[in-house]
């Protein structure tokens, strides 16, 4: 009787360990698409930060060409033309790309975070996979512990 009540508890272990790696690889795939919503909401967020800032620099941009505009009036040159159309439209030129160079950059940042997440998720099915190789090698070291118990028994 001895000798089975130890089997038995060598394939319980063995099943009780098997069962707790599995469920560890699915926790940790959870977390990671727990994070990878997370990361995908901030990449949505640096987009739309992104956006206003570049909107923000053609404004200004705007504005800056609207006070040399005033300034080239003031002064009584003709504006929209000659020097004075080249100034402001460089000065809108600048702001343009200064604007593009935001969306630019939100952009790559948004996608560092996109790619942070995806490879997340990458690495924890990975785990999980490795865990499931460890829970069937616990099942059989359990089932062999198991086996010599009751054999000698």
């Amino acid at each position: 009787m001895g000798a089975a009540a130890g089997a038995g508890a060598a394939a319980g272990g063995g099943l009780l360990n098997a069962y707790s790696q599995i469920q560890q690889g699915k926790d940790a795939v959870r977390a990671a698409k727990r994070q990878q919503r997370y990361l995908d909401d901030q990449a949505r967020d640096v987009i739309t930060q992104g956006d206003f800032a570049a909107d923000m620099a053609n404004e200004q941009g705007r504005q800056t060409a609207a006070s040399q505009r005033t300034g080239f009036a003031a002064n009584g040159v003709a504006v929209g033309q000659g020097s004075a159309g080249r100034i402001e439209q460089g000065t809108l030129d600048i702001a343009r790309q200064d604007a593009d160079q935001l969306r630019r950059n939100a952009f790559n940042q948004a996608m560092g975070l996109v790619t942070q997440g995806n490879e997340g998720i990458k690495q924890a099915k990975a785990e999980f996979r490795t865990r499931r190789l460890n829970a069937f090698s616990s099942l059989l070291t359990g089932g062999g512990q198991a086996y010599n118990m009751y054999s000698r028994g």
